[in-house]
C-alpha cells in the first residue's frame, strides 16, 4: 500500500500551488485551479486513510480489492481532471493576455494595417529597426497594434526581432501583468504538472494488477467449488 510520505508530498505541492495563487482572488481561473487541486488532495487523503483502516470483517484480500477499486475509480477520472486544470490555466492565461493588449492599446490597431506593414517592409533593415524603436518610444499603439496582429514577415521583421521590440513595449506599459503571466506559466508548468504526475503515481501505488488477478482467480475457484457443493447437496436430497 501507499506509504504516508506520498500523501505528504502531494500536500506539499498542493500547498505551494495554493499559496502562489492565493492573492489572485479576482481571477476565476486561478481560483478554479486552487479548488480542483484541493479537491484532488482531499480525495487522495481519504483514499490513504481508507487503506489504513481495515474492517474486522475484511480479509486481507477483500481489503486490498476494496482499496484498489477505489483507487482505480479515481484513476479513471485522471485525464478529465487534468484537462479541467488545463482549461482553468488556459482561460486565466487568455484573460491576462487580453488585459495586456488593452493596457498597451494593441487591441485597437489602426484601420490602415496593410499600408503600415507594407511601408515597414519596404524600408531597409536599419531604417526598419530605427522606425520600430521610434514607434515604441512614442507609444504609437495603433500603429504597433497593426504590426503586432499580423505575422512578422508581413512587416519585414524576423520573428525574434518582432518579439524583442514588443517585449520592450510590454515591459513599459504592462509590467505587472507580465509578471502575473510569468507566474502563472511557472505555476502550471512546474507545480500543477508535478502535482498531477504525483497524484497519478500515488493512485497506481495502491494497485497491484498481478495480485488483483491472483485474488480474482482464487475467488473464481472458490465460487466454482461452492457451486459444485450446492449442486451435490441438491442431488443428494
Amino acid at each position: 500500500m501507499v506509504v504516508n510520505h506520498k500523501t505528504g508530498a502531494l500536500k506539499f505541492i498542493a500547498n505551494r500551488i495554493d499559496s502562489n495563487l492565493e492573492g489572485y482572488t479576482n481571477r476565476q481561473g486561478a481560483q478554479g485551479i486552487r479548488a480542483k487541486v484541493n479537491n484532488l488532495t482531499s480525495l487522495f487523503d481519504a483514499l490513504a486513510k481508507s487503506a489504513e483502516l481495515k474492517s474486522p470483517r475484511e480479509t486481507p484480500e477483500s481489503h486490498f480489492l476494496r482499496v484498489s477499486n477505489q483507487a482505480n475509480m479515481l484513476l479513471q477520472k485522471w485525464q478529465k481532471d487534468n484537462d479541467q486544470l488545463f482549461e482553468f490555466y488556459r482561460s486565466y492565461y487568455l484573460q491576462v493576455e487580453n488585459e495586456i493588449l488593452r493596457s498597451t492599446g494593441l487591441s485597437a490597431p489602426s484601420n490602415f494595417g496593410d499600408e503600415i506593414r507594407r511601408s515597414l517592409k519596404e524600408m531597409s533593415s536599419e531604417h526598419r529597426t530605427n522606425k520600430m524603436l521610434d514607434l515604441v518610444k512614442k507609444n504609437e499603439s495603433s500603429v504597433l497594434g497593426a504590426i503586432y496582429e499580423a505575422p512578422a514577415f508581413l512587416s519585414g521583421l524576423a520573428e525574434g526581432e518582432k518579439e524583442s521590440h514588443f517585449s520592450i513595449y510590454f515591459g513599459q506599459h504592462a509590467h505587472e501583468l507580465l509578471k502575473e503571466r510569468k507566474n502563472l506559466d511557472d505555476i502550471y508548468s512546474s507545480s500543477v504538472v508535478s502535482f498531477m504526475r504525483a497524484y497519478q503515481n500515488g493512485l497506481k501505488a495502491f494497485m497491484d494488477s498481478k495480485r488483483m488477478r491472483e485474488i480474482e482467480r482464487e475467488q473464481e475457484l472458490a465460487d466454482n467449488a461452492q457451486a459444485e457443493l450446492v449442486g451435490a447437496l441438491k442431488a443428494s436430497i
